[in-house]
């Protein structure tokens, strides 16, 4: 039994309130769609680009430490949700979707440096054509 209700309903708004801001703290954005690309359909032109974005995106979840890179892999390449891969990572569901963040946020890394190479690389030949 609850000796003050009221005290109790305090401290329960509060941990929702800190829990509300440490989400907000962590979010970062997110998409699958620099992944997607990955897998489309290929013009002959890039399939250069189209092979370092791999490489880069391969080089950046083989730098990732094992729990993010499996929880990635499950989810990515199994098309497990997060709560499937969490029963079967033997973590919690919001464990998975920071490991998920995490793998998302080194790949669009690994993808942006990757980008200013490749516009060098492009204005560097279009001035030889020339």
């Amino acid at each position: 039994m609850i000796r003050d209700p009221s005290s109790y309903a305090y401290r329960v708004a509060l941990n929702v309130a800190q829990e509300w801001r440490l989400r907000a703290a962590q979010a970062l954005p997110h998409s699958s769609d620099p992944l997607e690309t990955l897998e489309g359909g290929a013009d002959p032109e890039d399939s250069a680009g189209q092979s370092e974005r791999q490489r880069a995106v391969r080089d950046a979840m083989e730098a990732l430490p094992a729990s993010v890179r499996n929880a990635m892999l499950l989810h990515l390449h199994r098309d497990m949700t997060y709560e499937q891969v969490a029963e079967h990572m033997g973590v919690s569901r919001r464990a998975v979707k920071r490991y998920i963040l995490k793998g998302y946020a080194a790949t669009r890394a690994a993808l942006a440096e990757l980008e200013p190479a490749r516009r060098a690389r492009t204005q560097t030949e279009s001035g030889r054509e020339r």
